[in-house]
């Protein structure tokens, strides 16, 4: 327990990144101390630009999957971005703490494929392997997760595959969005539904 809390105190995530080729972070950008680089298998990849504030837990659990993270954007503690496809989160976005965006189903719809998985997580376990070392990846959906610039996602909101959320769009708290959200829209609930528009004075001018 001692050692562990050792561990603990001296985590530096940028010193994981510097030395893992899979992880680019900008040199302007802040790794806070809770971000976790989570590699379950050899594939996957992340970049992060300059002036991003970062919290959160990056997550592969196949030999697949890229997680980008555009400018001066913000992932707040306990967020877990998890990706097999692609999970795009564009310039200028604020995610709060305790959200999930997952671009794939994790599992099969047919009951047989699950099952087969069970199986697969028993004979890994006993043989000292993750647990998901022998999962059949081709019985499971994947599709990206975009986020565009300028978007807001409010504390613990699970954003799913196949979703674009649209510039300046405002996700509330605990929502589940599992269909794209137009840009500057506000919209909250499971699954989450427009339940306003951000007026025109409250977006950024725009020049010519």
């Amino acid at each position: 327990m001692m050692m562990d809390s050792l561990r603990r105190l001296l985590y530096d995530p940028r010193r994981v990144a510097r030395s893992d080729p899979r992880i680019t972070i900008d040199s302007k950008s802040i790794l806070l101390k809770s971000t976790r680089f989570d590699f379950q298998a050899a594939g996957g990849s992340v970049h992060v630009g300059p002036d991003s504030i970062v919290g959160g837990i990056f997550t592969f659990e196949s030999d697949a999957g890229e997680i980008r993270v555009g400018a001066r954007s913000y992932i707040g503690g306990g967020t877990q971005v998890i990706a097999r496809s692609r999970v795009t989160i564009g310039d200028d976005v604020m995610i709060a703490w305790g959200c999930y965006l997952y671009d794939h189903n994790g599992h099969s719809l047919d009951f047989r494929h699950r099952i087969a998985d069970m199986a697969a997580q028993v004979k890994a376990h006993r043989a000292g392997l993750p647990l998901i070392a022998g999962k059949d990846w081709t019985t499971v959906d994947a599709s990206p997760i975009t986020v565009c610039n300028k978007v807001w996602i409010g504390f613990e909101a699970t954003v799913l595959k196949g979703v674009t959320v649209g510039e300046g769009a405002v996700i509330a708290a605990r929502s589940v969005v599992t269909k794209d959200v137009a840009p500057w829209t506000v919209v909250a609930g499971n699954p989450a539904t427009i339940v306003k528009s951000i007026e025109p004075a409250d977006r950024p001018r725009t020049t010519d």
